[in-house]
């Protein structure tokens, strides 16, 4: 497997669940939050094009040379989720233990709650992500596979365009293949909705956005965008400023576009809504890819604060809708006190934040780490 330490993706991290952090703690107050600042469910697209970009630069090199391990892989992805989401579940489940079912307990402790709707979001909310990157952990060596070989192909065909050529056919490719990777997204969506209502007699409303299906394209905009980077990265060393602001900008143009037709719910309707959609995850890879390449933004993002931030984030993730005693939603209900206090409520979101970081940070460093490290050690080839 390839070494690969980015901090500013790191820090990305940090944004990323933040804005997912203060998307739920604001909920209460979207009559008066302005409309761009309620899209905190957008930090979950960042979140899967960035397993999708790491992914391609951390395994199409050993799945390409033959020396890709199955068991190794998924020994590291037990590693990197289960020590603190078994924490997770166990304390939630301790804490709702007369709300909730044996077979709930066991779905989340499997990761296999997020293909049941009625289980998707009933211990632990934000939980419903982790089937999604257990699904693509399954998935993922034979899409880098496959993708490492056709843009191998690909620049072999190329090789004697100019540079800027080059360039040019290799984002577009990549872009129809980004499209049509939401289109057969939406088919296997289809599909799986029809094929559970035919055999559970259940209908999975939420499909396109709760499933790996509807979410294929966010970490295949990841995979593409590090594809390309492979290929042409080292022409804007130092100078992935411009690829940021261009993804913000995209962001902020498909966040707009949803937000005046009614918002995610309804924009659906809409002609281009799935495009807009879409369009999140995509400008999320251009903005990774970004900051991959370096530059101000990169180094933002890399500062102590943003990666300290960012390597706790998992568990921040995790634990802002624990159910902790008769609170169904611990940070929820840390707003809620605040606010009744006498503070603002954008002052107690802040606190709130603050506080939350500090437990998700003492749980990261006292539990998390350590015993990844000693599973790593114990499980783990050396140097692998």
């Amino acid at each position: 497997m390839t070494s690969i330490t980015i901090p500013a993706l790191t820090g990305l991290r940090a944004f990323a669940a933040a804005i997912v952090f203060f998307g739920h703690i604001l909920t209460p107050h979207y009559d008066v939050v302005p409309g761009l600042l309620q899209y905190g469910w957008a930090g979950v697209n960042i979140f899967f094009a960035l397993s999708g970009y790491l992914f391609q630069h951390l395994y199409s090199e050993t799945l390409i040379q033959g020396t890709f391990s199955w068991w190794e892989y998924i020994k590291r992805r037990l590693i990197r989720i289960y020590p603190i989401t078994s924490l997770v579940v166990v304390l939630s489940a301790i804490s709702a233990w007369d709300r909730i079912t044996m077979t709930d307990i066991g779905l989340h402790l499997t990761l296999l709650h997020g293909w049941h709707p009625k289980y998707r979001l009933s211990l632990n909310a934000p939980m419903w992500t982790l089937t999604l990157e257990e699904s693509y952990y399954l998935m993922a060596p034979v899409m880098i596979y496959y993708l490492r070989k056709f843009s191998d192909n690909l620049r072999t065909r190329f090789e004697s365009s100019s540079t800027g050529l080059l360039l040019a056919k290799t984002c577009l490719i990549a872009f129809l293949v980004w499209c049509l990777s939401f289109a057969l997204g939406r088919g296997l969506a289809t599909y799986y909705q029809d094929i559970v209502h035919l055999l559970f007699d259940v209908w999975d409303a939420d499909v396109l956005s709760g499933t790996i299906w509807g979410r294929l394209s966010d970490f295949v905009a990841g995979m593409l965008a590090a594809a390309v980077m492979r290929n042409h990265g080292h022409r804007i060393k130092g100078r992935g400023d411009a690829l940021v602001v261009l993804g913000v900008m995209i962001f902020f143009f498909c966040a707009a576009f949803i937000q005046s037709n009614g918002g995610a719910t309804s924009v659906g309707n809409h002609k281009l809504g799935s495009i807009a959609i879409n369009g999140l995850a995509g400008s999320a890879a251009v903005i990774i890819a970004g900051l991959h390449a370096g530059g101000w933004f990169s180094r933002l993002l890399s500062t102590r604060v943003a990666v300290v931030l960012g390597e706790c984030s998992f568990a921040l993730y995790l634990i802002q809708f624990m159910p902790v005693g008769p609170f169904p939603k611990i940070s929820m209900a840390l707003q809620g006190g605040l606010e009744a206090s006498g503070l603002h409520f954008l002052l107690a979101a802040l606190t709130s934040y603050l506080i939350m970081n500090v437990a998700a940070l003492l749980l990261h460093r006292l539990y998390e780490r350590p015993l990844g490290i000693a599973m790593r050690r114990k499980w783990l080839k050396r140097g692998a």
